[in-house]
């Protein structure tokens, strides 16, 4: 299996006196500070002396508010030279901002609309430095910073190459120190391995001895000394170890004399834990499963239920009009001895109707068996009685003169 070994920077401990620079290297007497053009009455511009004994006045209150700005730029850099001190340590040629930022304390002018007295100072407007100025600066500041860090990355980089090549180490990872919830890259020195044919390089793995998020990412080749390849991964919060090998996409692969490439991984799970956070993933996949199925049955029950209902309405209806024709083969058989008068017994007006038309049905009590009764009511039905009785109605007398004639008015149902 491989074994990564850290790799320990040279000690620069000797080499102080050109790998960093401080404050203190610059004079803390004010005069020293002074832009030189400050020095020189004539070549101060804007600046009138009101004062009762000549420039005397105008000199002093120019140096005091020269010097205010001076300490401002000089806390400016102090800050920032310490924190590039804290970050990393560079050579003096790297160190052409803070070169910069010392030239632009010469810049530090002052505008002309203010008046000096004798007595008292009446300041209209005085500018040491705008906000723009000091955003400026800053990002330059930061500008320089992250190319300096830059280039002590791309020192390591190319250290780590020269020392794992020199080792015959086929691979190394950067950082060296591996954190969880991070991002890395891998190398792999294509000479040293089976794939220095190869066109196409691709890195296949896994996470925690590989049971965790597989991978398979496309190398690229690096500018760095030596056939080197490299591509990026993102390391999950899981992870202990990292698993891989390294193939062309087809069957050759390098991996490690069959031992896999391995990284340890820190700040993630460790074996234990993570185990522990194996099962409930698998306990959570499980009670997916099954809810999942136990959904598939409920609608497929469903499903069988909407399909009996479809078949017992279909059958009802078959059933219903099975028996919507029989009434209308019995009724076809009532009306071919049904009439719909009986000479001048009784009669329905008007005599052509149809379902739902009110009409009346008269009758002629005439020499009939109710000749002498004071109330005649009529009990009847429709479609040969088959709802049972359904019409109940007392007849009243008509204003016919040729009978004794009687009528009930209604609807005529079909």
């Amino acid at each position: 299996m491989e074994i990564w070994e850290k790799v320990e920077g040279n000690d620069d401990s000797n080499d102080t006196s050109s790998s960093g620079i401080t404050s203190a290297a610059f004079s803390n007497d004010e005069s020293d500070r002074q832009p030189a053009e400050y020095k020189d009455e004539d070549s101060r511009k804007g600046l009138k002396t009101q004062g009762a004994d000549g420039s005397s006045t105008e000199l002093g209150r120019h140096n005091q508010l020269k010097d205010i700005a001076v300490r401002v730029h000089r806390s400016e850099f102090d800050r920032g030279t310490r924190h590039i001190e804290s970050s990393s340590k560079v050579k003096t040629r790297d160190l052409e901002g803070v070169e910069y930022i010392e030239g632009q304390m010469d810049n530090i002018g002052i505008t002309k609309n203010h008046t000096l007295g004798a007595d008292s100072v009446e300041e209209k407007e005085v500018i040491i430095e705008s906000d723009v100025d000091v955003t400026e600066r800053a990002g330059t500041l930061v500008k320089q910073e992250e190319y300096m860090d830059a280039q002590v990355q791309r020192k390591q980089l190319e250290l780590l190459a020269e020392q794992n090549f020199a080792s015959g180490k086929k691979a190394f990872v950067f950082p060296e120190v591996v954190k969880a919830d991070k991002n890395i890259e891998v190398f792999l020195n294509r000479n040293s391995s089976v794939l220095v044919n190869e066109n196409e390089i691709l890195i296949n793995g896994a996470f925690n001895g590989w049971r965790w998020k597989s991978f398979t990412e496309k190398m690229h080749k690096t500018d760095l000394k030596g056939d080197w390849w490299s591509c990026h991964l993102y390391v999950p919060k899981e992870a202990y170890r990292i698993d891989f090998v390294f193939f062309n996409g087809g069957n050759v692969y390098e991996n490690n004399n069959s031992s896999d490439f391995f990284v340890p991984v820190e700040g993630g799970l460790d074996e234990s834990a993570f185990m522990d956070f194996l099962l409930e993933v698998k306990r959570k996949e499980l009670e997916k499963l099954a809810a999942e199925q136990a959904e598939r049955e409920r609608q497929a029950e469903e499903q069988r239920r909407r399909e009996a209902e479809k078949d017992a309405s279909e059958a009802d209806q078959a059933q219903a009009k099975m028996e919507v024709q029989k009434k209308r083969e019995a009724i076809d058989q009532v009306m071919k001895f049904a009439t719909k008068s009986v000479g001048d017994l009784w009669h329905i007006e008007p005599s052509m109707f149809k379902g739902e038309d009110r009409v009346r049905l008269y009758y002629n009590r005439s020499s009939r068996p109710l000749e002498h009764a004071s109330e005649i009511w009529i009990h009847g039905g429709h479609n040969n009685w088959s709802d049972g009785l359904t019409i109940v109605e007392r007849l009243q007398r008509s204003k016919k003169k040729d009978g004794d004639w009687w009528y009930a008015e209604g609807m005529y149902q079909s």
